[in-house]
């Protein structure tokens, strides 16, 4: 006795006994959710050994998180210099210090100004709540902050109109600890301004920073799975229940996909899975193939129920589909697990989930789908109700009647497709990963035009030993890369120490400007160094600029929100400007998030078309062990390779630009693709085999059985996936519909390319008169 005969006879038998089982394991995975762990940080797309996140990390731990909340205020007066906007910059400078976690506020309110008094240097704020603003006062206020190099475009814009308030944040040992303050400091930051606008009227503020960025996507993640599953529950349950004529049928489909969903995320999380934007995921895409892979059973349950009872029919159903549900289920789950070749752990957290989903779908489908459909109420077809066998049968002859010409025009289509795939170019600027008109986007958008938004780099500039920043010639090598940047159009703000000390040395000598340069004697240097530390406040010192060994000085530059390739040439650029005029131990490539993101797009890029060389290999060798014919292996490379190029070639129309969330698409969607076409070869092979049907009849053969399962699991999956259209996140929203036109030009190919192929290759061979 067959396999998938047996299967199905001890699923029918012990059907009870299996949904018990099914039931016990599916309790099981609620273990899991105690592990269940959701990191909305951009750092949950980096493994630990990136090269570029361990260089952003050793600068961290140097000079101290970057973990800010960036504050951005203007006033209707058109100017910030008068008593009312500096009165509201002093209030909002002073609450932000009670803000959740706050360790450091700059502003220009608690500025420390330095300047030469009776050969005393006086080091204190630039202004205090206490102090009245005359006219005299906001006059001297606005002088100095406009002429001070480490004012301009960091604390004041240019023109005088926009102030900003940088707010730092605590570290935390985990991450769950550091995502719950991120939190309560983004409620608390939106409360605070909104409080000062009420306060003071004409003034107006704006918010961002990476705090309140990750605050954001973690809202956004939680919306957008309480928004999209009700409306994927709804989508499915509508044109599955249409498309199947059952609403039975549709039941038991759904409560499989929840409870294959829900079993992937618990038992996944127990594993050590990370959910984050793009493994949250995994929910859409398990509940989406676990109805796909019921359709195939409960559609052919339906056919043979109008001859059969209804025991017979599922047993019927089950030994049937055994083979190829196995098989698309196993190449699924190689597909989604391929992902792990990917350097996005996102990605591959996203693929062991959906594969999970995968597995539960399947074992469920011969344990609860059986036993659901066996004491629920199903109607009997009519015959009418086969209506849609005789449109895909005039769809088989039609193809058939045209195959050369498909043939032909598919191949030329293809390539012209694929040409136009090549166009696309890498760019993700992860400052505009929650689309528009979101707050965040707009409050960033805003600030960035002012000051520079998320984009900034530190360059870890080190000396020859400890102590060895106050040596003149470090000083002096370190000016001129402060003072070339500040000359690059690219940057808007360059901040450092230099400065301070240009101040300091200048005040040491009556505030003479000759002297504001840095000071050619070292030990002058360590003491202007060390009377700053000793008058200034904890938390507007220079601990964040300067190591605690005084063996390097960090330099922060902020540049506007840029393209991949100008992030590239910009990193480039200050390469080679530093292999030209500085020493080699002086020397640093940058670190910040946006080059890491940028770095990431393509190394997750290449590793993803290496991944989907493995996985297609894997698949390819899958198929031909169990369809044992290598040469039906060898075809089924081809529907599963051409639809990407359409999809990518139809996005280069759309867009023209991959996003890091697009690189994984040509994996996740081999994994899926390929059930289709497994199910049409193993008809097509079947006729062939069994029935003895000429390749055109074997043809006709495969339309008329799998030709409606398979419109209708490409038309449930396409719009799963689709769903995500509807997400808040850029990446999770391009992703959902550059599959879904995937999946629908897999379909045509498998309806116009696969069957042509097929009769091109088998053609003359067959002896059984048509169907």
């Amino acid at each position: 006795m067959k396999v998938s005969t047996q299967v199905a006879n001890l699923s029918v038998q012990y059907r009870w006994i299996g949904l018990i089982l099914a039931l016990v394991l599916f309790a099981a995975s609620f273990t899991g959710f105690k592990h269940f762990v959701f990191d909305s940080t951009p750092r949950a797309f980096f493994s630990d050994d990136y090269p570029y996140l361990q260089q952003f990390d050793e600068v961290e731990d140097k000079y101290g998180k970057d973990s800010r909340m960036f504050i951005m205020m203007s006033s209707d007066e058109g100017t910030l210099f008068t008593p009312s906007a500096l009165s509201a910059l002093m209030a909002l400078t002073e609450e932000s210090w009670t803000l959740p976690g706050a360790l450091r506020v700059d502003s220009l309110a608690n500025f420390q100004y330095s300047y030469s008094e009776d050969d005393d240097i006086v080091i204190d704020a630039l202004y205090d709540s206490s102090e009245a603003l005359t006219p005299e006062a906001v006059k001297r206020i606005e002088r100095i902050a406009m002429a001070s190099p480490d004012v301009i475009d960091r604390l004041v814009n240019k023109a005088g109109t926009h102030a900003s308030i940088t707010v730092a944040l605590s570290r935390h040992d985990t991450q769950e600890e550091g995502q719950a303050e991120e939190t309560a400091s983004a409620l608390a930051v939106y409360a605070l301004t909104e409080s000062i606008e009420s306060r003071y009227p004409g003034v107006k503020t704006w918010v961002t920073g990476n705090a309140i960025s990750n605050y954001h996507n973690l809202t956004i993640a939680t919306n957008d799975i309480i928004t999209m599953v009700p409306v994927m529950f709804l989508l499915m349950f509508v044109m599955v229940g249409v498309l199947m004529r059952s609403i039975t049928g549709v039941t038991v489909s759904l409560v499989i996909a929840i409870m294959a969903t829900i079993g992937a995320i618990g038992f996944s999380s127990l594993f050590g899975t990370v959910y984050s934007t793009l493994a949250i995921n995994a929910v859409i895409i398990g509940i989406t193939v676990a109805i796909a892979h019921c359709i195939h059973i409960i559609s052919y349950f339906l056919h043979s129920y109008y001859s059969n009872d209804k025991l017979e029919a599922i047993r019927l159903s089950l030994r049937v589909n055994f083979m190829p549900v196995s098989i698309t289920s196993l190449t699924t789950g190689l597909g989604f697990l391929s992902l792990n070749f990917t350097d996005l752990p996102p990605a591959a957290h996203l693929g062991n989930a959906s594969a999970m989903s995968v597995l539960l779908a399947w074992l469920f489908s011969y344990t609860v789908l059986p036993a659901l459909l066996s004491i629920m109420p199903v109607r009997k077809p009519k015959k009418a109700e086969t209506n849609t066998e005789a449109t895909m049968l005039k769809l088989a002859n039609w193809v058939i009647a045209r195959q050369r010409g498909l043939l032909i025009g598919s191949i030329v289509f293809s390539v012209l497709m694929l040409a136009l795939a090549s166009q696309n170019t890498i760019n993700d600027r992860f400052s505009e990963m929650i689309k528009k008109p979101h707050e965040f986007r707009t409050d960033n958008a805003a600030v960035d035009q002012q000051f520079g938004g998320l984009y900034n780099v530190n360059y870890d500039i080190n000396a020859d030993s400890e102590g060895g920043i106050t040596d003149p010639a470090y000083m002096a090598e370190l000016e001129k890369f402060v003072s070339w940047l500040r000359e690059q159009p690219e940057v808007t703000s360059v901040y450092s120490v230099t400065d301070t000390i240009k101040r300091l040395n200048k005040n040491m000598h009556g505030d003479d400007d000759a002297y504001y340069r840095i000071p050619d004697n070292k030990d002058l240097t360590a003491q202007l160094l060390l009377m700053y530390e000793m008058s200034v406040p904890l938390g507007v010192d220079l601990n964040n600029m300067i190591s605690p060994d005084k063996s390097a000085t960090r330099v922060l530059i902020t540049t506007k929100s840029m393209d991949t390739a100008k992030v590239f040439a910009l990193q480039d650029k200050v390469a080679d400007w530093q292999a030209q005029n500085l020493p080699k131990n002086q020397r640093h490539p940058g670190a910040s998030l946006a080059i890491m993101w940028s770095h990431l797009s393509i190394d997750s890029l290449v590793s993803s078309i290496e991944g989907s060389f493995v996985a297609l290999a894997i698949i390819s060798a899958v198929l031909m062990l169990v369809l044992g014919s290598f040469r039906y292996g060898l075809i089924s490379i081809v529907p599963n390779i051409i639809p990407a190029a359409v999809g990518f070639g139809v996005w280069a129309v759309i867009s023209g630009e991959l996003g890091l969330g697009l690189t994984t698409v040509v994996i996740i969607t081999m994994g899926i693709i390929v059930d289709d076409t497994v199910h049409f070869l193993s008809k097509y092979q079947f006729a062939r085999q069994h029935e003895a049907l000429d390749a055109e009849d074997s043809v006709r053969y495969a339309f008329k059985h799998v030709g409606t399962p398979l419109w209708i699991t490409t038309a449930a999956l396409a719009s799963g996936f689709a769903i995500l259209t509807l997400s808040q996140v850029h990446g999770n929203a391009d992703l959902g519909l550059l599959t879904s036109i995937i999946l629908i030009a897999a379909l045509i190919l498998d309806f116009i390319l696969l069957p042509a192929l097929l009769m091109f290759i088998d053609k003359g061979k067959g002896v059984k008169s048509s169907i």
